[in-house]
C-alpha cells in the first residue's frame, strides 16, 4: 500500500509544473507570502506545540489542552492532547489511522502509561479521510488539492472584513471543500471556511525555515445551533525534524484492564 502511494506522489511530482499552470494565479502570490518557493519545497514535516483553548473537558465544560502537532510526509500526522483529567493520542499512518485515550494523566505526560488503564480507538474512513486532507492542507501550501487528484477553482472577487480579496475553492472530494479568501494585493490569507460551515481564522505569525506561519488558529462551528469555538496558540514551531514510524502506527492492544473500541463507534470527543 506504501509503495503504491510513493509512486503516486513521484508521478504527480514529475506532473507538477502542469498543475501550477491550472491554478489562479492569487496561489502563487499566497504562497510567496509565505515563503519563496525553495523554503515551500523543502519542508517534509513541521511540528508544532501550543495549547487549545475551548477544548471540552470529560465534564463536558470549556477548559485548555496541551497540544502537539506533527504531520511528516507523505501521510503520517501525530496529535496529542494533554488536559487535566486526560492524555489523548491521536495518529495517522497512510489509510490506518487510531486514537488512545486516557483518564486521570500526569502532569507534562507525553506517551501513554502502559502501567495504567487506557483505551485504543480504530478511526473509520471518514476521519482517516479528514486527517489525510489536514496533511495535504498542513505540508503542500494551497497545493495540497491538486497533488490528491482535487480542483482549485477561482471564484472570483470578494469583500472579507472590508479587504479586496480572491475567493478560492480548494476542492478535495465535494464533502471536503476549502474556501479561501487571498488579499489580492498581497496575497495573505485573510479568511477560510468549508462547505459544511467551518470557520477558520487565523492571526499572529511565527517564523520558522523561511515560511509565515500563523501565531493563532480560531476555528467555530456551529453544534445544536450555536456557535463553538477552539482557539490553538502555538509557541513553537520547527521544520524538518524525522520521527519514528511507530509514532504514527496503530499501537498493539491494550492492557486487559483496557479496552478496544470497534470501528464505526465514534472515538472519545476531543
Amino acid at each position: 500500500m506504501k509503495t503504491s502511494t510513493f509512486c503516486v506522489l513521484a508521478a504527480i511530482a514529475g506532473l507538477s509544473p502542469l498543475l501550477r499552470a491550472d491554478e489562479p494565479a492569487i496561489v502563487a502570490k499566497a504562497r510567496a507570502y509565505l515563503g519563496s518557493e525553495s523554503a515551500l519545497n523543502a519542508v517534509n514535516s513541521v511540528h508544532m506545540t501550543g495549547n487549545i483553548s475551548g477544548a471540552l473537558d470529560a465534564s463536558g465544560t470549556s477548559s485548555q489542552m496541551a497540544v502537539d502537532i506533527i504531520v511528516q510526509k507523505p501521510w503520517q500526522e501525530s496529535i496529542t492532547m494533554l488536559g487535566k483529567d486526560r492524555f489523548v493520542h491521536m495518529a495517522l499512518d497512510d489509510f490506518e489511522a487510531s486514537q488512545q485515550t486516557q483518564e486521570t494523566p500526569t502532569a507534562n505526560q507525553t506517551v501513554i502509561d502502559p502501567k495504567k488503564p487506557w483505551r485504543l480507538t480504530i478511526l473509520g474512513p471518514d476521519q482517516v479521510r479528514a486527517l489525510r486532507v489536514d496533511i495535504s492542507e498542513s505540508l503542500w501550501f494551497y497545493r495540497g488539492a491538486l497533488r490528491a487528484g482535487g480542483t482549485v477553482e477561482d471564484r472570483g472577487a470578494a469583500t472579507v472584513d472590508g479587504i479586496d480579496t480572491e475567493k478560492v475553492a480548494f476542492v478535495y472530494a465535494p464533502n471536503a471543500v476549502y474556501i479561501r479568501y487571498f488579499e489580492r494585493s498581497t496575497g495573505r490569507l485573510v479568511f477560510t471556511e468549508t462547505e459544511s460551515g467551518t470557520k477558520i481564522r487565523e492571526s499572529g505569525e511565527i517564523m520558522a525555515g523561511g515560511i509565515r506561519f500563523p501565531r493563532q488558529i480560531a476555528v467555530t462551528d456551529t453544534l445544536n445551533g450555536k456557535e463553538s469555538t477552539k482557539t490553538y496558540s502555538f509557541d513553537k514551531i520547527t521544520l524538518n525534524e524525522s520521527f519514528p514510524a511507530a509514532l504514527f502506527s496503530v499501537p498493539d492492544l491494550p492492557t486487559p484492564a483496557s479496552f478496544l473500541t470497534a470501528p464505526g463507534q465514534p472515538p472519545p470527543a476531543h
